[in-house]
């Protein structure tokens, strides 16, 4: 089954196939080969993250708006163990290491229930980019967050007000060693 299928929202497959088409022959494309206007309709939804360390520390560089209206909190020029912590850090952590580290594209799902009776879906798609065609230095990534009932709550808001429950599913693309 081609990857593309195991993604369940058409922005990010649109994300995907442009990520392809920068790729070209190698591995995976660079920060230079993205250019923002390409994706004007999907900057709302974009994530750009700085790996510091691969495996160990990430920045967001750019987080759209639609995804800092929908988390609560400005993440832009934070490093993510400033904003997540617990089991949100642990897997989130986990899913940047297999981007940074493995070379995989991950899409995951999560989903938030909440005592209310309505749960959030954040649909987000995470993939490496590397100036040397080798080491991951950044990821292109983006969130789509899909909400049961008209309500409009950021994730931040909610989870210290409501019992939240938590469901992941995760699949992952491996990078072939070459192109």
């Amino acid at each position: 089954m081609e990857f593309s299928a195991k993604i369940n929202h058409p922005k990010l497959v649109e994300l995907y196939h442009y990520w392809l088409s920068k790729r070209g022959d190698r591995r995976m494309p660079s920060r230079a080969d993205i250019e923002p206007m390409e994706l004007r309709n999907l900057l709302p939804y974009i994530i750009l993250m700085d790996v510091l360390e691969p495996g160990k520390t990430y920045r967001y560089r750019l987080v759209g708006t639609a995804v800092e209206d929908a988390i609560g909190i400005s993440l832009t020029g934070k490093l993510l163990s400033e904003v997540a912590t617990g089991r949100l850090f642990d897997f989130v952590s986990h899913i940047f290491h297999d981007v940074s580290v493995l070379r995989t594209i991950c899409y995951f799902e999560s989903n938030f229930g909440f005592k209310e009776d309505f749960s959030v879906m954040y649909r987000r798609l995470l993939m490496p980019l590397s100036t040397d065609g080798s080491n991951v230095d950044m990821m292109l990534g983006a969130l789509i967050p899909e909400w049961t009932k008209a309500y409009r709550y950021a994730y931040f808001e909610l989870k210290e007000k409501l019992n939240v429950f938590e469901e992941h599913s995760v699949n992952k693309l491996p990078l072939p060693a070459t192109a």
